[in-house]
């Protein structure tokens, strides 16, 4: 972080950052395993636990169940996955091993671009692309064309959902429940419109977490090695040493 603040701060502004993409692309490279968010293996522990119910009707129980974890940001998102069995780790949601997803989905013909590669593409044809994607969140429709198409904001975020999910998910079985953190500030239209998208992305249990709550979860767990004691604790039967999930603060339950 040294390297890209220096650069950011030079005297020279032939050396500093030309744009944001740029600022972002480099932070990307300093994502790693140990940026792990532990607040989702909290929500994991809660959402297994018991027999919750979610948006689909469906259940979140199993000591096997696996979920998806999206953190929904205005410029870029991460994905990563926690099982209950105290596992956790980022994914790489971006193109090429990238673990961030630049939020911007652009059109060439009928070809549909995502991420890095609608970017690069803004540079000739700034008109085919839109980024920053929850800013269009309360318009009718996106006035742009996209494939020869003009859509709601919540269309191409769900499509933008499903190019995050195909990049970063590997596994063969699908995740068991789908949780996405997003800026506390967010009123209802933008829940809903953000609930919306990921159900037209075939997420089928869906569960959208405050970031700061997500935050004073992740506080919980110090590191990987408190998060597999934690674990180990449930399984045993024993309780766990600071504050109970059942106390804790819960998500906001989702729209219907």
């Amino acid at each position: 972080f040294a390297n890209i603040f220096s650069r950011m701060m030079a005297k020279s502004p032939s050396e500093r950052y030309e744009s944001l993409d740029e600022v972002i692309d480099a932070l990307g490279d300093y994502a790693s395993e140990s940026d792990s968010p532990s607040w989702l293996f909290e929500f994991t522990q809660r959402q297994t636990g018991t027999d919750a119910s979610t948006v689909s009707g469906g259940s979140t129980s199993g000591a096997t169940a696996r979920v998806l974890g999206i953190d929904l940001g205005m410029f870029y998102s991460a994905a990563a996955e926690a099982s209950p069995s105290g596992e956790t780790h980022s994914l790489a949601a971006g193109q090429d091993d990238r673990k961030l997803f630049r939020m911007a989905i652009a059109s060439d013909g009928d070809k549909l671009l995502f991420d890095q590669a609608a970017i690069t593409r803004r540079a000739q044809f700034p008109q085919s692309i839109a980024h920053c994607l929850p800013l269009y969140i309360g318009q009718t429709i996106v006035a742009r064309n996209f494939a020869g198409r003009k859509c709601p904001p919540e269309v191409l975020m769900a499509m933008v959902l499903r190019q995050i999910f195909s990049q970063s998910w590997e596994n063969t079985v699908p995740p068991h429940a789908t949780a996405i953190a997003i800026p506390s500030s967010y009123d209802q239209l933008h829940r809903r419109s953000i609930m919306q998208a990921a159900q037209m992305a075939g997420f089928a249990s869906i569960r959208l977490v405050d970031r700061s709550i997500a935050g004073v979860h992740s506080l919980w767990i110090d590191d990987e090695t408190s998060i597999t004691n934690t674990a180990n604790d449930t399984n045993s039967g024993e309780q766990p040493s600071g504050p109970s999930p059942t106390n804790s603060p819960q998500p906001n339950q989702p729209l219907t």
